[in-house]
């Protein structure tokens, strides 16, 4: 693939120490001569260059087409001891082109982008080095400040310097340029148009931008010498191939966990399908067994016993409304032993609360024993209560005489209840008597109790049935 790389460098100045000769003769790989100075530039015996050309204004004058001649002219044409003489930029060629295509490219490019704006360009192919990269084939461009007519060099170079001043916009459209016509070019030859000036970041692709070593960097390792420049970009290589090996196996882990999660779903595919398969087998079988009686069923309703068949699905029609009509009888009868259990629950509550009316009335006088005996009669009350609502929660298993019996009972037993209460409630009352009497007769003349030969004080209690009781009845 294509690789992008255009780079504009500042313009070659004779303000840090640079000689256009210099550059041109490299480029070139000539030999010049500096008639200002005149240091002679040879760089014959390097090789490496493929192509080069010269393109200038059509109305320019002949000696225009001369390198030696050119850059001496350009040299002349600059006055100041810090004058900027020429722009300086190198491209990188798509290596799936041929020389020929390549130069043909850079000939519309330099075309297009200089000569017809008026200036002159010198472009020189260069082959990549013996012990680099042998895609890396390259083009260097050397472009005048100053545009060129038929009277030679213009006064001024205002357009190059406003181009200067804007920069950045100006690099950019040529680098679009650049792209657009490599980009034609691969696809006239019959190749992708893989150009792209955009960064890897921006392309999206996981990659460390590449450095460009340089001449400088290049001759110092071709010397032998170590270069702290080649290093940085040797390890930084080095990391971006670690990473992008992690980054590779990382793939391949995933593509087996895909894998895996494939197998798994395909196997619960088959055990779902073993199943549906079994489950179809057990309904065949299903209708296969009750087919016949299905057939004999069929015969029967389309053939002469269809009236028979009729008659016994009336028949059974007619035994499941005798059983919901018996099922309806049974459930009114306990509906009916329910309102009998009611009404002797009801009965016997009317029956206690007359016995706690009568007690009370008895009784009403000792406001502590009637208290006493409504609790005591509560109590059994809400017993007799419960027990009724115990046997009634079942109303399906009474039957009615089972619940007048169960209210009989009841009732029986609340009245001999009512009675044990009321005795009890009756002696109690004759105690509280009894201690209230004590209490007054405290302080009788002893010899009144002598009398009947008991010695009673006041700290003795009396006792019921004595003499006492009869002494004062009397």
């Amino acid at each position: 693939m294509a690789s992008f790389h255009f780079a504009l460098h500042d313009p070659v100045s004779r303000g840090k120490g640079q000689s256009l000769v210099r550059t041109a003769a490299y480029n070139a790989r000539a030999r010049l001569v500096d008639e200002r100075t005149g240091e002679v530039w040879d760089y014959g015996r390097k090789g490496g260059l493929l192509a080069e050309a010269i393109y200038a204004p059509k109305d320019a004058p002949d000696w225009s087409r001369d390198l030696q001649r050119l850059v001496n002219e350009i040299e002349r044409a600059e006055k100041r001891g810090d004058a900027q003489l020429a722009m300086n930029l190198d491209i990188a060629l798509p290596h799936e082109l041929s020389l020929e295509q390549n130069r043909r490219l850079m000939g519309d490019f330099v075309r297009e982008e200089f000569s017809r704006h008026g200036y002159v360009a010198h472009f020189a192919i260069h082959a990549p080095d013996r012990e680099g990269d042998q895609r890396n084939i390259h083009a260097h461009i050397l472009v005048s400040m100053r545009k060129l007519g038929p009277d030679g060099f213009a006064k001024t170079k205002t357009e190059q310097q406003d181009n200067f001043r804007n920069r950045g916009e100006h690099v950019e459209k040529l680098r679009e340029k650049w792209e657009r016509l490599g980009n034609r070019h691969l696809e006239r030859a019959g190749f992708e148009p893989t150009l792209d000036r955009r960064s890897l970041q921006d392309r999206g692709i996981d990659r460390e931008p590449e450095q460009h070593k340089g001449p400088t960097v290049t001759g110092i390792e071709r010397n032998g010498e170590v270069s702290h420049i080649a290093e940085e970009i040797r390890d930084r290589q080095a990391l971006d191939a670690a990473r992008r090996a992690l980054a590779a196996e990382a793939q391949k882990i995933d593509a087996q966990i895909i894998d895996l999660q494939a197998a798994r779903a395909a196997k619960e595919a088959r055990q779902r399908q073993k199943a549906a398969d079994r489950a179809e087998t057990r309904g065949a079988a299903g209708r296969a067994s009750h087919g016949p009686e299905i057939r004999r069923a069929a015969q029967e309703i389309a053939g002469p016993g269809a009236a028979r068949f009729q008659q016994t699905m009336i028949d059974k029609q007619l035994a499941r409304r005798d059983e919901a009509t018996q099922g309806r009888v049974l459930a009114s009868e306990n509906s009916t032993a329910e309102r009998d259990a009611g009404a002797a629950d009801r009965e016997a509550r009317t029956a206690a609360a007359s016995a706690e009316r009568g007690v009370e009335q008895v009784f009403g006088a000792a406001e502590k024993a009637a208290t006493a005996v409504f609790e005591a009669i509560a109590a059994p009350l809400e017993g007799i209560a419960n027990f009724l609502g115990d046997m009634l929660s079942a109303p399906a298993a009474v039957t009615p005489d089972q619940a007048e019996r169960a209210a009989a009972a009841a009732v029986e037993r609340q009245a001999e209840a009512a009675d044990r209460r009321a005795a009890g409630a009756k002696e109690k009352a004759q105690d509280d008597q009894i201690a209230e009497q004590n209490r007054t007769d405290a302080g009788i003349n002893t010899e009144t109790y002598n009398r009947y030969g008991v010695i009673r004080r006041s700290d003795q209690p009396r006792e019921r049935g004595d003499d006492y009781e009869r002494e004062r009845e009397r």
